[in-house]
């Protein structure tokens, strides 16, 4: 075989491998790794998943805008997009401190700030154990590190909370 027979023949061999990965059936899919983003929220260790988040950005600039929810910061351009910036720690009721991270939410124009970035973590879906917690839907999963108990912040779930949160009427004379 010449070497452009060869090289078609091992291009048909990947292709099919490629092909038959989807074809064939998943195992161990349900024990799959999850990444996690471990972040510092006021003062207290949290993870958010990986699959949640469009952007990680540090030291963004947020402008203020007036508004009834002490939660929101402010509004910031992020990725191309206006979008609305929010207290994490006031959100998921922890300690506060300063915030100079923040995390574009994924489908949503929506961010949250956060005191610092830890790194990514890699966990067995296992791994995660479902709580409910007065946190309610903001907390979903806590998964352990180093013995101690990292709660997994559902992102998905503050944008929906932020999105069903009842329109407050402007004050008299807001502009």
């Amino acid at each position: 075989m010449d070497r452009a027979g060869a090289l078609r023949a091992r291009l048909d061999e990947l292709r099919q491998g490629f092909d038959r990965a989807f074809a064939e059936e998943l195992t161990g899919a349900s024990d799959a790794g999850v990444n996690l983003l471990a972040i510092r929220v006021g003062r207290d260790a949290h993870a958010v998943r990986l699959s949640d988040v469009a952007a990680l950005e540090v030291r963004c600039a947020v402008t203020p805008v007036p508004s009834e929810h002490p939660e929101l910061l402010g509004i910031a351009g992020l990725r191309g997009a206006v979008v609305a910036v929010f207290d994490l720690a006031a959100l998921i009721g922890a300690s506060g401190g300063e915030a100079s991270w923040v995390l574009l939410a994924k489908g949503a124009p929506v961010a949250f700030a956060f005191a610092g970035f830890e790194g990514v973590l890699n966990v067995r879906e296992s791994d995660l154990a479902r709580t409910q917690t007065a946190r309610g839907a903001r907390v979903r999963d806590v998964v352990w590190r180093e013995g101690q108990p990292l709660p997994v912040i559902d992102v998905a779930g503050l944008v929906g909370d932020l999105e069903h949160r009842p329109r407050v009427a402007p004050r008299e004379g807001a502009r």
